[in-house]
């Protein structure tokens, strides 16, 4: 697995992070974005960061879990600079 999927996200002040029923919803001063994760992946918020994990039973997990991560660093990275 990468390093990028183990890692939890730092979420940075001024930054909410909800996560609801299979949607993530990223909030900052400017801008909201939601994003609907796919089933395999799930969403938990600990200490004011974002955790993603993946059912390591799935056959695409080393493809799913790294992916995942990313994309929420980069959506938290876009909302709060721009």
């Amino acid at each position: 697995m990468s390093r990028i999927g183990a890692a939890p996200i730092n979420i940075p002040a001024g930054v909410s992070v909800e996560y609801n029923n299979g949607s993530m919803l990223i909030k900052s001063a400017k801008a909201e974005k939601e994003v609907s994760l796919i089933r395999d992946v799930v969403c938990q918020i600990i200490d004011n960061q974002l955790l993603l994990s993946v059912d390591q039973d799935k056959d695409n997990y080393d493809k799913i879990k790294p992916m995942w991560a990313l994309i929420g660093v980069i959506l938290i990275i876009s909302l709060t600079h721009g």
